[in-house]
């Protein structure tokens, strides 16, 4: 049994980054700003530094199935899309798998650039 199933929904805050890009269209080339996930580390002292960010989004994940086959590793398939600080909802729409440990892993903020500050533990949502 699994504490994983299809149909859960788990959001976690995630920092975000504020960056100038450059759009071609009708209009000609123009520069606008846009966010994205990620931090940026600021140097503090010459062997030391921290995690700064713009804002605070969410990561939404949408558990589509939990698969188990005899013989294999167990897999989640789920959606994933984010919602940047000023509430646009952005990600493609593809189905994403991995395994229940690397879920949880990103659940309990145990990898990745993230663990820096505790606020970012995933919950489910109700």
């Amino acid at each position: 049994m699994s504490k994983y199933a299809a149909g859960q929904v788990w959001r976690k805050a995630t920092p975000f980054l504020v960056e100038d890009r450059l759009v071609c269209d009708t209009f000609g080339q123009r520069t606008v700003r846009s966010w994205r996930p990620g931090i940026r580390w600021l140097q503090v002292a010459p062997d030391d530094s921290e995690p700064d960010s713009d804002g605070e989004g969410i990561e939404v994940r949408t558990i589509a199935a939990f698969v188990e086959i005899a013989g294999e590793v167990p897999r989640i398939l789920y959606r994933r899309h984010l919602v940047d600080p000023t509430g646009k909802v952005f990600g493609k729409p593809k189905m994403r798998m991995t395994t229940p440990s690397a879920f949880s892993a990103w659940i309990n903020d145990s990898a990745g650039c993230r663990n820096y500050d505790s606020r970012c533990k995933a919950e489910m949502a109700t």
